[in-house]
């Protein structure tokens, strides 16, 4: 369990275009969408010990919905 550096910088680039989607799509606000992709991400780095990296793009949509 956990994500390492490399992949976590391979889940950003897989991931961001969509969390960024789902952000603005709930906010419609290219600002507040940007800020929340980035928290989202931001959260991301700071529990990735806990996080499996199998389930990091759900993860990550949550934290955005949240």
């Amino acid at each position: 369990m956990g994500i390492g550096r490399k992949r976590f910088t391979e889940i950003v680039e897989e991931s961001y275009r969509s969390i960024y989607r789902l952000a603005f799509s709930m906010l419609g606000s290219e600002q507040d969408a940007c800020d929340v992709t980035q928290e989202s991400f931001e959260r991301l780095w700071r529990y990735r010990s806990k996080v499996d990296e199998r389930a990091a793009y759900v993860w990550l949509r949550r934290t955005a919905l949240n």
